[in-house]
C-alpha cells in the first residue's frame, strides 16, 4: 500500500497496527520506569526497617537498664541521633532527580533535617496496559507517618507564608 486510496481498509488497519504498536512500546518504558522506582522504594523501606528496629532495640535497653552510666546514655543518645537523620535520608531517597516519597512535589526534598514532612500525598501513576495504573511512588506520610492524608490543619500551616516553611 503506497497511498491510503490503495487499499483504504488496509491503511486504516496499517495505521492501527503503528498506533498499538507505539503504545506498547510505551507501556513498555512505563514497565521500567516502574520497576525502577518501585525496586528503589523496596530497597529504602528495607533499610528503613532496619533502622527501626535497631531504634526499638536501643528503646527497649534503655527501658530495662536503670544503672547504666552517663557516657553509655550519651552514646545511645548519639546513636539514636545518627538513625534519625538516616531515617530523613531515606526519606529524601531520589531516582534521577525525583524524591520518591515526596508525593506529586518530587522536584524537592520531602523531609527536613528534623523530619518534618513537606512532600504532599499525591500518587504518580503510569499506564501499564489498557486500563490498568500502577502508582510509582508511596507518598512519604504512609511509610514514616502511617497516615494516607494530610491533615486539614496541617495543610493549612504548609500554604500559609506566615508560617515561614513551617509544616
Amino acid at each position: 500500500i503506497n497511498r491510503p486510496s490503495d487499499d483504504p481498509v488496509g491503511s486504516m488497519r496499517a495505521i492501527g497496527l503503528k498506533a498499538e504498536n507505539k503504545r506498547d512500546e510505551q507501556v513498555s518504558m512505563n514497565l521500567e520506569v516502574a520497576n525502577s522506582f518501585l525496586g528503589l522504594a523496596d530497597a529504602s523501606l528495607g533499610e528503613l526497617i532496619e533502622v527501626l528496629s535497631r531504634t526499638k532495640e536501643l528503646a527497649i535497653q534503655m527501658g530495662s537498664t536503670s544503672n547504666m552510666s552517663e557516657e553509655a546514655r550519651d552514646a545511645v543518645s548519639k546513636e539514636v541521633e545518627q538513625l534519625n537523620l538516616r531515617a530523613v535520608q531515606i526519606g529524601n531517597t531520589r531516582l534521577g532527580d525525583r524524591y520518591i516519597y515526596a508525593g506529586f512535589q518530587t522536584d524537592r526534598a520531602p523531609f527536613n533535617e528534623n523530619g518534618d514532612y513537606f512532600g504532599d500525598e499525591g500518587k504518580m501513576k503510569l499506564e501499564i496496559g489498557r486500563g490498568q495504573t500502577v502508582a510509582l511512588n508511596i507518598p512519604g506520610m504512609v511509610p514514616f507517618f502511617g497516615v494516607d492524608e494530610i491533615s486539614e490543619e496541617s495543610q493549612k500551616m504548609r500554604e500559609d507564608p506566615r508560617q515561614d516553611g513551617i509544616p
